[in-house]
């Protein structure tokens, strides 16, 4: 402890001769090189740390050793002090940040044992010593000194429980679980056994996350830890893996029903609410079974499998479980063979915008029209949006599918509104991955749009629910930027997903799309027909216009259109088209003014 002391002492001594404690940028950068020479015959760091009074910190000085243990330049730290900070370990940080405080409060001499995680997350603990002084601005200049701490004195279980056990819920982490799942494969493999595999994702964690913070999220992780603890009997081991995923081992289990009566128990343990920081969070889980030998013939496999049949379960509705079956190994090799054909498609852009008009009901005129992607490969054929829009969103590859689709409707939508409606409008789909990718898609389109000399009201934003459930201000942003530009926001297939009056107030959308499963058995009297009459009133009480989509018979246009529904699109009207038959399409209906109802698809 002296010697921590005496070299603070000595520190201060240093900054006294080499000019004091001047917290301006440019004096304390012109010290620095002063400084190295002082630092490079002391063991250890030393360090300025200084805190302004709006809580920002930066190290005006610390030693040029610094990059040799943790990759970060003095430069950098001299900018912003969070990247080493961030670096303490996430068990110490609120002690190492609550002494901190009690000797900033206090102006007393600060020192503290700690971890400082290195690199390749080796930890490796840290005893500092600093002096506070205050100075004239308010801020807060800490003069001080790291050694490394003896590793002597660090028992075996803090080297064990830092390497193997998760910090945020107690749980073994990631590489511990992998040596428990590989252990107990091989016991089972010599007593002809059977091993369980439980693996779990919470449902839109990452959207929680973003609208209620990462501290929220963490708590809500910890609660989710104790209640799985606490509601299934048997249980090997219980593991975080990462974000917002964990595992679940059990032995033996030879009859099925035993093991659909545990998940039966995992899934029930989610049908309350958890309370984090004084609120309820609704929350729901995923689950992917696999069993060695059934499934897999070693861990590695086995864990993978049980991913893929959880990827499974979210792909059927979240808050459910499925069972490993070959048949999604299969699909995953498919999948990964088209991601690569996406990739490369995206050196030509060999796809083809259709376009499909959606027809006022009173009038029967066109205003508006849907651009639908297509792709056709040339080995392959057709292949469905459906199919690799999906694909494109998980591979980051939708920016630039929306780029081209986006560029590609705006030259039409430009040439149809001079030469055939200047009221023409034109609806694209947004991927919700599009909204956290940043500001920079919608501040390229308007300015795209302006050099077009085209204005905003000439597109229609397409999106869906789901992205309104991700209540961030990031989204909020994005969604009031596009109207700011004059261009509508419409909701996608609404009524299939999370639909809440909520979400149009809060959202302003201006215009709603009823799922087409609502109308393709549409009859008088129907419960289809109640629901769509409840939403065309609630709709237009909200100053919403509404388009029915799927509409396919001339029964189910008359039900609507006595209804009161603003637009139809489907089948009755057209097919979606080429911009050469919407051309031919567009000029027809204007010119004999009255629907083009039962155009074949041949005629152009």
């Amino acid at each position: 402890m002296e010697t921590g002391n005496n070299v603070v002492k000595l520190v201060r001594d240093v900054v006294t001769r080499i000019g004091g404690s001047d917290s301006t940028d440019n004096k304390l950068c012109q010290q620095a090189h002063q400084w190295d020479r002082f630092a490079v015959n002391i063991p250890g760091t030393v360090f300025q740390l200084l805190e302004r009074p709006d809580g920002f910190s930066s190290l005006p000085y610390i030693s040029p050793s610094i990059f040799e243990l943790y990759g970060l330049t003095a430069e950098q730290l001299r900018e912003d002090a969070s990247p080493l900070l961030s670096r303490i370990h996430p068990d110490d940080v609120e002690p190492f940040m609550a002494s901190l405080r009690m000797a900033r409060e206090n102006l007393s001499a600060w020192h503290h044992q700690f971890r400082m995680v290195l690199p390749h997350n080796r930890a490796c603990w840290r005893l500092g010593w600093a002096q506070p002084e205050r100075l004239d601005d308010g801020s807060v200049l800490w003069h001080g000194y790291v050694q490394p701490l003896a590793e002597r004195i660090i028992s075996n279980e803090q080297f064990w429980r830092g390497a193997n056990i998760d910090a945020l819920t107690g749980l073994p982490n990631r590489g511990q679980f992998l040596s428990i799942l590989a252990q107990n494969v091989r016991q089972a493999q010599q007593a002809n056994t059977r091993v369980t595999l439980f693996l779990l994702d919470l449902d839109h964690f990452k959207d929680i996350n973003e609208a209620q913070g990462y501290a929220v999220g963490d708590t809500l992780l910890f609660h989710v830890a104790r209640r799985l603890q606490s509601c299934i009997s048997d249980i090997v081991s219980l593991s975080r893996l990462g974000g917002d995923e964990f595992a679940m081992l059990l032995n033996g289990m030879a009859d099925l029903s035993d093991v659909k009566a545990k998940v039966g128990d995992a899934l029930s343990a989610f049908s309350h609410p958890f309370f984090c920081h004084g609120g309820e969070i609704h929350v729901s889980v995923s689950i992917g079974i696999a069993f060695f030998p059934d499934d897999a013939a070693n861990s590695e496999s086995m864990l993978r499998f049980a991913e893929r049949a959880m990827y499974a379960a979210k792909q059927d509705g979240r808050n459910c479980y499925r069972f490993f079956m070959p048949a999604m190994q299969e699909r995953t090799q498919k999948k990964m063979a088209l991601a690569k054909e996406l990739r490369r498609a995206l050196v030509d852009y060999p796809f083809t915008l259709l376009y499909q008009p959606i027809v006022d009901l009173a009038s029967g005129e066109v205003n508006k029209l849907e651009a639908l992607i297509r792709w056709q490969h040339p080995e392959r054929g057709s292949i469905s949006p459906a199919d690799f829009i999906p694909i494109a969103e998980e591979t980051g590859m939708i920016g630039d599918i929306s780029n081209w689709v986006f560029h590609t409707a705006v030259q039409d939508i430009a040439y149809w509104r001079a030469s055939l409606n200047p009221k023409l409008r034109v609806g694209i789909n947004l991927s919700p991955v599009l909204f956290r990718s940043g500001d920079k898609f919608i501040q390229s389109w308007v300015e795209h749009l302006s050099q077009m000399d085209l204005p905003g009201e000439a597109l229609i934003a397409e999106i869906t629910e789901g992205l309104l459930l991700n209540n961030s201000n990031s989204v909020i942003k994005r969604l009031d930027a596009l109207r700011e530009a004059g261009i509508m926001v419409a909701m996608d297939d609404f009524g299939t997903g999370y639909s809440s009056l909520s979400y149009l107030k809060k959202f302003d959308i201006g215009c709603i799309k009823i799922d087409r499963a609502f109308i393709q058995n549409l009859s008088s009297g129907s419960s289809d027909m109640a629901l769509c009459e409840a939403i065309i009133v609630m709709a237009h009480k909200l100053g919403l216009s509404v388009i029915a989509e799927g509409v396919e018979t001339e029964a189910r246009r008359c039900l609507l259109a006595a209804a009161g529904c603003d637009y139809g699109q489907g089948y009755l009207f057209s097919e979606p088209r080429t911009a050469l038959q919407v051309d031919n399409w567009v000029m027809h209906s204007y010119k004999h003014s009255e629907l083009a109802v039962g155009l074949s698809s041949n005629e152009h």
